[in-house]
């Protein structure tokens, strides 16, 4: 009775009161694995997980062969960040039943979590086949950008990804005729122009630090702003970017085609995706083609792979002309002085002296997630350690937190001859206290072959410079683009010994890392990373000449002439 109280009440709404009539049914029976799975799940719905893990613990001693059970023991000791544990009871829970693409997707997390890539991989390719849902290969086509793989790999997954799930989504531009059909935007050049972003990251996200400043900076004489947003979790970010002149639509649970009639009543010009295939893409919308311009832009480091995405909004920097056109199913439209701009949060910390000075010695840092740190990267920061004495290293990510991850992350050092002491980690911590923790670090570390694009700007922001690795395509090159607009180009390494060479040279001179770590954070406010009025003019200028594009390309079939 008391366990379908608990359920009762639930429904009703009830939370609190659900959890209070679940724990006194397992007082009543604690034998009962369905209520301790009740009692887990309640706890775990309430941001409890500590106190749910050991009830969900419980229903699967009592029940080992109940996948609901090991599923939940797995999200528990997840929220714990008990990582490797909870990919063990993954594996344990396939091996029941292996047509759960959910918890095949899980553990593809999970691996990935551990530095696995390729194992992650391949978790998320079944969790794709097993489901046909596109968001859940999304996080298949983000991983191969941590795996090893190619860009040529990487593009045609993409392009596959497309082919598979949105095989009618034809580009507008080159199939004039229809689209130009469907639309009836006044088609003139030089009015106000209505530009609509679909993103499900208006909130304290990444994202959010590249997009608000633009959104803040837009001018409203020339361009009518919609956000369509597909956030479910809206904070104070998400308050202040409402706050912005323009129009708020909310997507999350709206279907694709619902969502697309939305736009499309609102006459929508130029439709811009913020989130490629992150979590919570809505890409489905541009699958239905519900502007006459769509482009992706800031959110993802690559191509969509999606043709009825017009283009991909970037520049020279991490672009070259020439180098990358042949990687994407969009046309690349580089905009000048840069692609991005950068808001920092409310109340960040002031930029601390030079550690070193301190210190006595030099710390490395590197609060990029695990997924980006490479036995490669490993093997590089272990010789620059080797080569400046008394060194030491901060790593600071949410899956340092489990100790299995941590130890083994340690090993590769020792393996290399760097003793563990010299190696430090620290978890995630929210975010005003994450900024803290540049006051510790000397220099940056970049990742490589994925760049740090926010947590870059966070290290600049807080005065502490980053070395970064060139490579051949967008994903790691973004770096390049913020040094190179912040006046920081000798940070710009061109091979692997180069990295390390210039680490060590920097390393040896405190007095020039103290000079930058002085100047850094107004260098950062008075270029365009800092100042959003010359990227969002860039922007405004490439969406009227995309618009201007269209109404050329469509003009011998616009409605009413013949």
């Amino acid at each position: 009775m008391l366990h379908h109280l608990g359920r009762a009440l639930w429904q009703a709404g009830r939370k609190q009161s659900a959890v209070a009539a679940f724990e006194r049914s397992v007082d009543f029976d604690g034998e009962s694995a369905s209520s301790r799975k009740s009692l887990a799940s309640g706890l775990l719905e309430l941001k409890q997980p500590r106190a749910a893990l050991p009830h969900a613990q419980a229903a699967v001693d009592l029940d080992g062969a109940d996948t609901e059970g090991l599923n939940l023991l797995a999200a528990c000791l997840a929220k714990e960040i008990r990582l490797c544990d909870a990919a063990l009871v993954c594996e344990r829970s396939l091996s029941i039943d292996p047509a759960q693409h959910t918890v095949w997707s899980n553990l593809g997390g999970l691996l990935t979590d551990q530095g696995l890539m390729r194992e992650g991989c391949q978790s998320y390719l079944k969790s794709a086949a097993i489901s046909g849902m596109p968001a859940l290969h999304s996080n298949l086509l983000l991983a191969t950008h941590y795996a090893g793989f190619s860009p040529q790999q990487i593009f045609a997954e993409h392009c596959r990804w497309a082919a598979t799930y949105y095989p009618t989504a034809a580009p507008a531009l080159l199939a004039a005729e229809p689209v130009a059909a469907v639309f009836d935007n006044q088609r003139s050049t030089d009015r106000r122009l209505l530009i609509g972003y679909v993103s499900a990251d208006f909130r304290d996200h990444s994202v959010a630090f590249l997009i608000e400043p633009v959104l803040a900076a837009h001018n409203r004489d020339r361009v009518e702003v919609f956000l369509y947003s597909a956030t479910r979790t809206n904070d104070s970010v998400t308050a202040r970017i409402q706050s912005y002149p323009g129009n708020w639509r909310l997507v999350a649970g709206v279907d694709n085609a619902a969502a697309a009639g939305m736009i499309r009543a609102d006459r929508i010009d130029v439709l811009v995706d913020l989130s490629g295939h992150t979590a919570g893409q809505r890409l489905g919308i541009f699958a239905q083609r519900a502007a006459p311009v769509q482009a992706t832009y800031c959110g993802y480091p690559d191509t969509t792979g999606l043709p009825s995405i017009d283009f991909r909004i970037t520049d020279e920097y991490s672009d070259p002309t020439g180098a990358t056109e042949h990687l994407h199913s969009e046309r690349l439209w580089r905009i000048q002085p840069g692609f991005l701009t950068y808001r920092p949060p409310d109340g960040v910390p002031l930029v601390s002296p030079l550690p070193a000075l301190r210190n006595g010695y030099v710390t490395f840092g590197c609060f990029a997630i695990r997924q980006k740190i490479t036995g490669e990267m490993l093997a590089a920061w272990s010789g620059i350690l080797r080569r400046v004495p008394n060194s030491r290293m901060i790593l600071k990510n949410r899956q340092v937190a489990d100790p299995q991850i941590a130890a083994a992350i340690r090993g590769h050092f020792t393996r290399h001859s760097i003793d563990a002491a010299r190696i430090e980690f620290r978890p995630h911590t929210p975010r005003l206290d994450h900024l803290q923790h540049y006051a510790d670090v000397d220099f940056m570390l970049d990742t490589f072959p994925y760049h740090g694009t926010v947590a870059a700007c966070e290290s600049l922001w807080m005065g502490v410079p980053v070395l970064t690795l060139a490579g051949s395509c967008h994903v790691s090159r973004a770096g390049v683009s913020l040094l190179t607009r912040i006046g920081l180009p000798q940070w710009i390494a061109s091979s692997l010994d180069d990295y390390a060479d210039r680490a060590v040279e920097f390393a040896g001179d405190c007095a020039e890392l103290a000079r930058v770590r002085r100047n850094l954070r107004g260098e950062f406010a008075r270029s365009s990373l800092g100042d959003p009025l010359p990227v969002t003019t860039a922007l405004e200028e490439a969406y009227r000449a995309m618009w201007r594009d269209w109404l050329s390309l469509t003009e011998s079939y616009a409605p009413g002439r013949t």
